[in-house]
Formats: C-alpha cells, sequence, structure tokens
C-alpha cells in the first residue's frame, strides 16, 4: 500500500467523524428533549450568571459620547417627556421607552442604572439562545455545552447600547423556530409577532425578519408540499400588527407620523443605512495586524458561508424528504439576512450583531453531536469570540491601559485617558461659558455632551453625520438662534477620511451661520480638528 493509500485511509475515519458530528443537526426525526421547569430556571439562572459577571467588569467601564451618547441622550428626553424622532434624532422608539420605563420604576437616572436596564435585556438574548440550544438536544442535560453557549453569546453583547439588537435576532430565532415546529395559523402569529415587536426596536430588524420570514414561508411550502393557506398568512400579518402596535399608536402622537416618515425617506435619499467601510477579508489585512486582523476577515466570510451552506445542506434534505431541525433552520433563515448589518459599516461592533444568529446556528448544530468533539468545537467558538471581540470591551480597555477614574454625573467611571480629557474640557467649557443651565452647542460628534450635563440640545439633530436640504438646516439655525447657546464647539475632522464628510460640507449653511454669528476663540486648548466660538 502506497502512502498516498496509508493517508486517505487515515483521512477517511476523520472526515466521516467530522460529518457525523454536524449531520445530526439535520435529522428531525428524534423528538428534541422536553424542557422540565427546573431545566428553564437553570437556564435562567445560567444566562443572568453570564450576564451579571460581564456587567460587574464592565458595568463602570468606558463612556462613548458619540454613539452611546446618541441612546444615553434619548432616554434622558424620554423621561423629561419628549417623544423619540419627534423631539430629538433617535433611533426606533422601543428601547428609549424600555430603558425609561425601567428608570422610572426605580427612580435612577444615572448612565450605570441605564447600563443595567441594556443588561436586562442583554439577559434575556443570553437565555433564549442557551434556550434554542438546549431544546435542540435529544439527549441529557449538558450543562458544560450550556455554559460555553452562554459565555460565547455574552462575548458578543458589546457595546453595552447595542445589545438589544442582539437580542431582537435571537428572538426572531425563536419566533421562526415556533413556525417551523408548528407549521399552523398560531405559528404564523408568534413568528408575526416577533417580527412586528423587533421592528419597534428598530425598522432594520422588521426588514430582516420579513426577508427571513420569506424563506421560513417558502421552507414549509416545500417541506409540506403545499402553499401557505391564507388563514395562516392572514395570521402572520396579523401578528407582524400586534407586535407592531406600540409604533402605530405612536403615529397618533401629533408630529410623530411626519416625522417618522422623514426619518424613511432619508434612508431612501442616502441610499444606505450606515457609512460604509471597507470589508476586512483576511487578503486585506495589513502584516502588522496580524493574526486577529485575519481572524475577523474569516467571520466575515464565515457569516455568509454558514447559512449559505447550511440552507443548502436543508434543501438536500427536503429533496430526500427528510426534515432539518427547526431551531437549526429559524437561525440560518435569521443569519442571512443579518449578514447585511455587518456588510453595512464593517467592524467589530456591527459584526456582533451579524454573528450572533450564526454562533446560535451553530451551537444547535454541535447540541447533538458527539461529546469530544462538540467540546472541542464549542471551546474553539469561544475562543475565537473572546480574541476578536474582546478588545471591543471597556472592560479589557482598562486591563490593557490605565484608565482614569471620571465622575460622570452621579457615577465614577473607569475611562480610557483620551476619554477623561474630553470630559475634562467639556467640564471647563460648560462651567466657563454656560454655567447653571445656560444650553451650548455641541456638533456633530459629541450627543453624549449633552447627557453629561442632562442638557437639552437646541437642535433636533443630535448626531450631524448626514448632509441636509437648505430647509432642514435653515430651521436648525432658528432653533440656535432661539436657544443662544453661551458656546459652539464643533468637530469639523472628516468622518472616516472622507473630505466631504467634515461637518463644514455636509452641513454647510449651520456652519456659516455659526461663523457668522459666533467668534472663534483660539488658545483655550482645545484638540485639533475642533472650534470653539463664543457668542459676537
Amino acid at each position: 500500500m502506497s502512502n498516498n493509500d496509508l493517508a486517505k485511509g487515515a483521512g477517511r475515519p476523520l472526515a466521516r467523524r467530522a460529518r457525523d458530528t454536524l449531520a445530526p443537526a439535520f435529522d428531525a426525526s428524534a423528538k428534541p428533549e422536553r424542557l422540565t421547569m427546573r431545566t428553564v430556571t437553570q437556564l435562567i439562572a445560567l444566562a443572568l450568571l453570564a450576564t451579571l459577571s460581564l456587567f460587574l467588569w464592565e458595568g463602570r467601564a468606558g463612556l462613548n459620547l458619540p454613539d452611546g451618547g446618541f441612546f444615553w441622550y434619548g432616554v434622558q428626553r424620554v423621561l423629561s417627556g419628549e417623544v423619540p424622532i419627534r423631539d430629538f434624532q433617535a433611533y426606533d422608539p422601543g428601547r428609549y421607552y424600555w430603558s425609561a420605563a425601567l428608570l422610572a420604576a426605580t427612580h435612577g437616572t444615572s448612565i450605570v442604572a441605564l447600563r443595567v436596564t441594556a443588561a436586562i435585556f442583554s439577559w434575556i438574548g443570553v437565555f433564549a439562545g442557551v434556550w434554542l440550544v438546549a431544546r435542540s438536544m435529544t439527549a441529557k442535560t449538558d450543562r458544560t455545552l450550556w455554559l460555553l453557549a452562554a459565555v460565547s453569546i455574552c462575548a458578543w453583547m458589546t457595546p453595552w447600547f447595542k445589545v438589544f439588537d442582539n437580542t431582537l435576532a435571537i428572538l426572531l430565532i425563536c419566533g421562526f423556530a415556533y413556525l417551523l415546529r408548528r407549521p399552523s395559523a398560531r405559528g404564523y402569529f408568534v413568528a408575526g409577532l416577533c417580527v412586528g415587536f423587533a421592528a419597534v426596536f428598530g425598522r432594520n430588524h422588521g426588514v430582516y425578519g420579513l426577508a427571513a420570514s420569506i424563506g421560513a414561508v417558502a421552507y414549509l411550502a416545500l417541506q409540506m408540499r403545499r402553499l401557505a393557506t391564507l388563514k395562516e398568512l392572514g395570521a402572520g400579518v396579523l401578528g407582524v400588527v400586534a407586535g407592531f402596535s406600540p409604533l402605530l399608536v405612536m403615529l397618533l402622537i401629533p408630529g410623530f407620523g411626519s416625522a417618522f416618515w422623514d426619518s424613511i425617506r432619508l434612508i431612501f435619499h442616502e441610499g444606505a443605512t450606515n457609512f460604509p467601510l471597507p470589508v476586512p477579508f483576511p487578503w486585506r489585512v495589513p502584516t502588522d495586524q496580524m493574526p486577529l486582523g485575519a481572524l475577523l476577515g474569516v467571520l466575515f466570510l464565515w457569516i455568509i458561508a454558514f447559512p449559505m451552506a447550511g440552507l443548502v445542506c436543508a434543501a438536500i434534505n427536503l429533496r430526500s424528504r427528510a426534515w432539518t431541525r427547526p431551531e437549526f433552520v429559524a437561525a440560518l433563515l435569521v443569519s442571512v439576512p443579518y449578514a447585511h448589518y455587518a456588510y453595512s459599516r464593517a467592524d467589530v461592533d456591527h459584526m456582533a450583531v451579524s454573528i450572533t444568529p450564526v454562533l446560535v446556528g451553530c451551537f444547535i448544530a454541535l447540541a447533538r453531536s458527539s461529546a469530544p468533539l462538540r467540546y472541542l468545537l464549542a471551546a474553539a467558538l469561544l475562543a475565537i469570540s473572546i480574541l476578536v471581540v474582546g478588545p471591543s470591551h471597556p472592560g479589557w480597555a482598562c486591563h490593557q491601559t490605565q484608565c482614569a477614574v471620571t465622575t460622570v454625573g452621579t457615577d465614577k467611571l473607569q475611562v480610557v485617558p483620551g476619554t477623561a480629557k474630553d470630559v475634562a474640557l467639556l467640564n471647563k467649557l460648560v462651567h466657563d461659558f454656560a454655567p447653571n443651565g445656560k444650553p451650548f452647542y455641541v456638533t456633530p460628534y459629541w450627543p453624549g455632551a449633552y447627557a453629561l450635563f442632562d442638557q437639552k440640545s437646541p437642535t433636533w439633530a443630535i448626531y450631524a453625520l448626514w448632509p441636509r436640504t437648505e430647509g432642514f438646516q435653515q430651521r436648525e439655525n432658528e432653533k440656535i438662534a432661539a436657544a443662544q447657546p453661551g458656546f459652539v464647539l464643533i468637530n469639523d475632522l472628516p468622518l472616516d477620511g472622507r473630505e466631504g464628510q467634515r461637518f463644514s460640507q455636509t452641513n454647510s449653511l449651520t456652519y456659516t451661520y455659526i461663523k457668522t454669528h459666533y467668534r472663534l476663540l483660539t488658545g483655550y486648548g482645545v484638540p485639533d480638528g475642533y472650534e470653539l466660538y463664543l457668542p459676537r
């Protein structure tokens, strides 16, 4: 026998073992483990332990004045009686009212209290993810796999103000898994309910959910050899309306409806939902960013390759009249549209949302595989998660860099030196030029500046990144004139290095208004690229 034959013979058992390990994910013939109340309680406790551990590690670490401040400011305004989108630039309303309701109930208003409300939502997501894994098992309880899944999912729950998006992706998987396991009017209603509920927190989640819905309806049609009935489709539509009903009710609020449609028109006008970044495919990563940069690039390929390969295998199963695990198919269907989120702005924060349904799908695939290889692959998923997303956690940043303790409202946070300097600058500006609650205007990148002082922005746009029409800028100028801010701080640096994305270019009328009615103050010590103006 030749050496090649020996190599092939040695390779066959390994290939067969890998195939046998992952193949059970495509087998729905065996009934899943029926989860007892004791098991569910254990899953809830495990999810709580993972989420609480993450919060204790970094709940008082880091401060993100741009994106984190955007959400923090919005919750403050909701607690003050304002309406998201109508009264201030905002995400879709769901997350604001979730956090504001919990803060109002506990009488908490600090940044740490706000992070607690987000952590509670992420706890729901971690539990739902581990529940899907446990639901997919037919063997005895496997707490080791639960733990690996919970920690892996929790690792991608970053940044703290985006954990709503991760959780909603997992809840959509739950809804579609229910539909695929119970293809009835009730199943369609539950799936539609999840889609509508997700859209209240983010219209992109509604779009992703509708895309997954089309896939689920098509899959069931092939599986059951019949089209969905009008009753079933009607139940699905009714579920979407029921889940989306909070926002439908908000459309009755004077002024909200027009502002909501304007925000949708802006997306179509710009032709994008985000500012794109080049995708860091492995072959594009500079050598000084190896090997972690290449690993991130592999994940960008994985979030597309895994669901597409899985759906092909599920389609082959359908052809041979074999069923695939409903939870696994649901994860695949949700993973495909969510890949758009990572590619819309190719960085780790957006990857964190897109990879969540893929990660859940991977653990579901491992839930029924043989024990030794199951733990090896699960541990590998956890290790990759920590290596790639770990540096994005503020707790990690403070472990790598000497963080400074900074007072933020009533809380003390550990922040990196650059952020500590930014907070000190804002404190000095407010003390010198806008004391006793006098308005100020900071644009375009620091909406958190208003949240630091629980101060209302003079303008509707608190994150002025997109180019605006002359009419819009004129209305913003009128608001600035009415507020008479004590100082104006403009960051005119180009976003992502794009010259056309300077504030002086995207909002040229407002920039001209400031230069006309305010005088530039030099020598105050503001960072390069910032311009400080005082009233003439």
